[in-house]
């Protein structure tokens, strides 16, 4: 007589092969899901814009300030030579904390820390430190 499952006199057979492979990949499809729809939510959330977006537009905030000092723009030191390294950024959006090290010509190098925030599709400056001596501007701009 064949043994029964829990008594209740259903024969004991193993499962059918092919099931604990569906199983999985039910599961893998259900978490593909949620991780699309997450970063759908998140990019909805952010605007769109990434830490990426927060550099290109602290780039310009600085390139903005290098142009707006007419000593360095005289010498040959704007934003058309300026030259950006060891850009990173940290935040969640929609605020970032941006730094890295711009070089306008041969005299000129400089790190730099900018915050910006997004407010709806645009960057605004939330600060700018480092660019030049504390003496000669302000560290921050608003």
């Amino acid at each position: 007589m064949a043994a029964t499952l829990c008594g209740m006199g259903m024969p004991n057979q193993p499962p059918a092969p092919g099931r604990p492979r569906a199983y999985w990949a039910v599961a893998v499809i259900i978490a593909l899901v949620l991780l699309t729809v997450g970063y759908v939510i998140t990019r909805i959330a952010g605007g769109g814009a990434d830490g990426y977006d927060a550099r290109v537009a602290c780039q310009k905030f600085v390139q903005d300030q290098l142009d707006a000092r007419p000593v360095i723009a005289e010498r040959g030191h704007g934003p058309a030579t300026a030259i950006f390294s060891n850009m990173q950024h940290v935040g969640p959006g929609p605020m970032w904390t941006v730094t890295g090290t711009v070089q306008a010509g041969a005299t000129f190098r400089r790190h730099f820390t900018c915050q910006v925030r997004l407010d709806g599709d645009v960057f605004r400056l939330v600060s700018l430190t480092g660019l030049y001596d504390s003496a000669a501007t302000p560290s921050r701009l608003t």
